[in-house]
């Protein structure tokens, strides 16, 4: 974990008792892998067994594979209940494999005419959602999006309310909380923002 220490040194126009250091957020950028084919739970059938359900994940621990209770998974809540399902997480998967071009949006190695079109339709919606135009979508794209970052922390497939989180304050592992600045589907990574510093609070004057 990367923090910097700056107690610095307050040495004009400061009130008294504005030296002392106090904690404040200073976010240290790391690049995560995307994992859009992640098997993030089960669709169970009636009658037994069932078939995976692959989310659009993003590996916060950096080691390549999708961890439950650790990694995350990018939906959109399209409800606004505050929790992912299944069907959310199917959807948003393949509007961000879609937004990154790809028109094999459930990802089976086949591209059917309606799968094309599909495709599209989600190209589209997306791009209104990347307001600079930019081909990423940042926080506060996501945020205005409906986005959220699941984290199965029970580790049961599924993601409650006390699972989901706004792309501005996520669980990180090692750093605590953390930020997703943004997500770039194309290129398959995104970045997080995290880490804390010791700064000096704000003040009129210079410091060190």
């Amino acid at each position: 974990m990367n923090i910097n220490i700056n107690f610095g040194y307050q040495n004009h126009g400061c009130n008294r008792g504005c030296w002392r250091p106090r904690p404040v957020y200073r976010p240290v950028n790391t690049n995560h892998g995307n994992l859009d084919g992640a098997v993030v739970g089960r669709k169970h059938w009636f009658w037994g067994g069932g078939r995976p359900v692959r989310g659009y994940g993003v590996d916060l621990n950096r080691n390549g594979r999708y961890d439950r209770g650790q990694d995350g998974v990018l939906a959109f809540d399209f409800n606004r209940n505050g929790k992912l399902g299944r069907k959310e997480i199917t959807k948003s998967r393949e509007m961000l494999r879609a937004f990154g071009g790809s028109n094999d949006i459930n990802g089976d190695g086949k591209v059917s005419f309606s799968e094309k079109q599909k495709a599209r339709r989600y190209r589209k919606r997306m791009r209104k959602m990347d307001l600079d135009r930019d081909g990423k979508l940042s926080t506060f794209e996501l945020a205005r999006g409906g986005a959220r970052v699941g984290v199965d922390h029970n580790r049961n497939g599924k993601f409650g309310r006390h699972e989901t989180y706004s792309p501005y304050n996520i669980p990180t592992p090692g750093f605590g909380r953390g930020r997703l600045n943004f997500v770039d589907p194309a290129r398959g990574y995104s970045q997080v923002n995290h880490g804390w510093a010791w700064s000096h609070p704000p003040c009129h004057g210079r410091y060190f």
